[in-house]
Formats: C-alpha cells, sequence, structure tokens
C-alpha cells in the first residue's frame, strides 16, 4: 500500500510542444507507488486558459475537482464541464480543455502506464 496527499505535492509544469500549458501533480505512477498498470494526476488549467488538443494511444478518466470550462473533442465539438463531473476520454480520441472561469480548473486524471501501454502497442 502506497499514501500520498495531494497537498504534499509540488505542482510541475505540464508541456505540450515545448511550451507550458497546464500544472500537474503526479500523486501515484511507478516511481512513487510501484503503479504499474494506471497513473492518477491532478492538472490545474489556470484562469481564461486552454489546455492543446492532443490524443493518446490509450483511454483516460477525468473527473473535475474544481472550476468550470469546455471539454473540447473532436471536430471541436465542445461540453461544458465543472466540480463532479467525470469524462472518459476513448483511445486516439482528439481532446483537450479550455478554462472558461475566474478560478483554476483542477481535475484527476487517470491513465494507463507508460510501460503498460508499451506492451499492449507491442512497442
Amino acid at each position: 500500500m502506497f499514501k500520498v496527499n495531494a497537498e504534499d505535492v509540488e505542482w510541475e509544469p505540464y508541456m505540450r510542444d515545448g511550451r507550458e500549458v497546464s500544472k500537474v501533480k503526479h500523486l501515484l505512477r511507478e516511481e512513487n507507488a510501484g503503479a504499474e498498470n494506471f497513473y492518477m494526476r491532478v492538472f490545474k488549467i489556470e484562469p481564461r486558459a486552454p489546455a492543446p488538443q492532443h490524443h493518446h494511444a490509450h483511454e483516460h478518466q477525468v473527473y473535475i475537482l474544481r472550476g468550470k470550462g469546455l471539454f473540447i473533442g473532436e471536430e471541436g465539438k465542445t461540453a461544458p464541464v465543472r466540480a463532479g463531473d467525470a469524462v472518459f476520454i476513448e483511445t486516439h480520441e482528439l481532446h483537450g480543455f479550455k478554462n472558461t472561469g475566474e478560478e483554476p480548473l483542477e481535475f484527476i486524471c487517470i491513465k494507463e502506464a507508460p510501460k503498460r501501454a508499451a506492451e499492449r502497442l507491442g512497442a
């Protein structure tokens, strides 16, 4: 068993295409918890800021902790998100978020561990 409190984990820059798009706290991963199958992270997007669209070779789940914003999906389709919402993102689904509020948009993201994904994909 491994336990961590999010308050004890530092925010780190989360980079996309060489620029910071949000902050991340790595709560549970192989490096700290020995998690071999799934990682748990918390993201923070500053007020009025976007997190650009991207996709992954794995599905993941998002749970909105605070704030409000937009989930931006395929073909630019949007869906409002707010605290308490859960979002399932399919493998290779184009997705991103935009904070539309005046406070940070924070959410938990659970995804497949990189080693597990590489094994599954035969890499």
